[in-house]
């Protein structure tokens, strides 16, 4: 039988405002942890990890997204004001035989990072190597849209 009151206990010393505070930080991070990838072969997404670093520094931004694999005319990314969206398709493996474990994901998907302040579309670049995608985005005063072209080795 369950003890009701180790339950309780905690819930009591922890507050249950700040439990659901833990609570909601946590789905929060996990959230934005976690990108969706749709794919012809599943109506569901499968969730996998697009893992992103921003920087900052007084001239700009600088976006490293790690996604191997990927062919960078397949990479798509556009940037608005102060948001930079990266869309991409990561193939899937074929001629492999039965899948025993999979921890990868594959199919389309979608990145889109809010930035403090607007960026130079105009002299925005981006390269892809060893996998690495690299978005320098230079700031500036006002906010315009433009594609980013891709660069491969």
């Amino acid at each position: 039988m369950t003890n009701p009151d180790s339950t309780t206990t905690w819930s009591n010393n922890l507050g249950r405002t700040e439990a659901d505070r833990a609570w909601q930080q946590l789905r929060h991070h996990a959230a934005a942890a976690l990108t969706p990838f749709s794919s012809a072969q599943s109506a569901q997404p499968n969730w996998g990890m697009v893992p992103l670093d921003v920087y900052e520094n007084n001239e700009g931004y600088t976006v490293r997204c790690e996604v191997p694999g990927l062919d960078p005319a397949s990479i798509d990314i556009t940037a608005v004001e102060n948001t930079l969206s990266i869309v991409g398709v990561k193939p899937t493996p074929t001629g492999l035989g039965m899948a025993r474990l999979t921890e990868s994901c594959a199919g389309r998907f979608e990145r889109h990072i809010s930035l403090p302040a607007p960026i130079n579309e105009d002299k925005a670049s981006a390269k892809y190597i060893n996998g690495v995608l690299t978005v320098s985005l230079p700031k500036s005063a006002t906010g315009f849209c433009r594609r980013i072209e891709v660069q491969g080795e």
